[in-house]
């Protein structure tokens, strides 16, 4: 009897030693894209809503004379936080990644119709996510809902060579329905 307690303890033992190895490979084959949309876009909708400056300049990627910052500010107050908006509401409802993690993406313009197209010619480490928002605000105490469709593009910051450090490079956006 102790004979078979043992190979079976053996067996079960290699079991889930194989099915763990399994399970560690798929995850760190996915990685970045569990890091960037459990984490870092829910870290996203937080600055979009919070719209802190010090937020803002963190989750910011670094750029000649802090251009990318400067581009996704304007983006925020442009569209977002202009003279006479409160009771901002912005909520990612869908999301699905876009590209091949290895190329940063943005839309075309208007009369091509927002196509996503990716820039081939730049390779690195960027996680590209097509959204779909819903945006709630009043605008002088009259209520405004509109859906948008999004891109956002996050990049690897090696500088801290951390897993979960990705930066927002790019946040386009235009209304679907208003």
């Amino acid at each position: 009897m102790k004979k078979y307690i043992n190979i079976i303890w053996k067996i079960v033992l290699t079991l889930v030693i194989a099915i763990v190895l399994v399970v560690s490979g798929n995850v760190y084959a996915k990685r970045d894209e569990i890091v960037t949309s459990k984490i870092t876009m829910k870290y996203f909708s937080e600055v979009v809503n919070k719209n802190d400056e010090t937020m803002n300049k963190n989750f910011v990627a670094e750029s000649n004379n802090n251009i990318l910052y400067d581009n996704f500010v304007k983006t925020l107050n442009n569209n977002y936080y202009y003279e006479g908006v409160t009771d901002f509401e912005f909520k990612i409802t869908n999301k699905e990644m876009f590209g091949s993690g290895k190329y940063q993406c943005y839309f075309a313009n208007a009369f091509e119709n927002y196509v996503p197209k990716c820039d081939l010619e730049n390779e690195g480490r960027y996680m590209n996510y097509l959204i779909e928002i819903d945006v709630k605000y009043k605008l002088n105490e009259k209520e405004v809902t509109q859906k948008e469709k999004g891109l956002v593009v996050f990049v690897k910051d090696m500088g801290e060579g951390n897993y979960f450090t990705w930066k927002l490079v790019r946040f386009d956006r235009y209304i679907i329905e208003e």
